[in-house]
């Protein structure tokens, strides 16, 4: 347990992780930062996107779809490609579906 465990999290805290979350920080880095548990900050983090939506969903750009294929093609793992692009392994496989749903539908016309 860390020497912050339990302790009420103030606003400075609070933006801070609000800051590191819209940069996509990783959950261990910000635990780190703030001294707090990565289960703290998970918590915190749920905590305050049902009081404030803090949208973590965001558009594809065509450069990532690019990045994701080049990866694809040299056997990297979708975990990894996860990593790389700062998105979950199932945002990998479900726009890896949708890009070939799409080929396919494109390709029937």
């Amino acid at each position: 347990m860390t020497q912050t465990a339990f302790r009420h999290w103030t606003m400075q805290e609070d933006e801070r992780l609000r800051e590191m979350a819209r940069d996509r920080v990783f959950i261990s880095e910000i635990a780190a930062e703030l001294r707090r548990s990565v289960s703290a900050v998970e918590f915190r983090l749920k905590s305050l996107d049902r009081s404030k939506s803090l949208s973590t969903r965001r558009h594809w750009t065509a450069q990532e779809d690019v990045v994701m294929r080049t990866f694809m093609d040299k056997g990297k793992e979708a975990a990894e490609i996860a990593a790389d692009l700062h998105r979950t392994p199932q945002a990998i496989y479900a726009r890896l579906q949708r890009l070939y749903r799409r080929r396919l539908t494109n390709s029937k016309h």
